[in-house]
């Protein structure tokens, strides 16, 4: 699902979502929580590999960057970040 998908979806919600606009290739859907309001859900690892063609550097920067800069606390409607725990992205050779 792109932005605009889920902006139509979730008139009401204030969606949080990551910048560039390139980061909504790793979008999976909205998680929805009892009694607070919609968030944006990412795929860790999709993010983890488009930071890593975005900014260049390899995916070692790309980790760091994911740890120091995007996983952190934006308010309530901060993305969360899925991963099925396999770490795809550290398995990936980015070229």
């Amino acid at each position: 699902m792109r932005r605009r998908q889920l902006q139509d979806l979730y008139p009401l919600a204030d969606l949080l979502f990551l910048d560039p606009e390139a980061m909504d290739e790793a979008v999976i859907g909205v998680c929805e929580r009892f009694g607070q309001e919609p968030i944006v859900a990412y795929d860790r690892d999709a993010v983890i590999r488009i930071l890593a063609i975005e900014l260049g550097g390899g995916l070692e920067n790309a980790q760091e960057w994911f740890y120091y800069n995007t996983l952190s606390w934006g308010g309530d409607n901060t993305p969360c970040f899925v991963s099925d725990g396999m770490h795809r992205s550290e398995k990936i050779l980015i070229t």
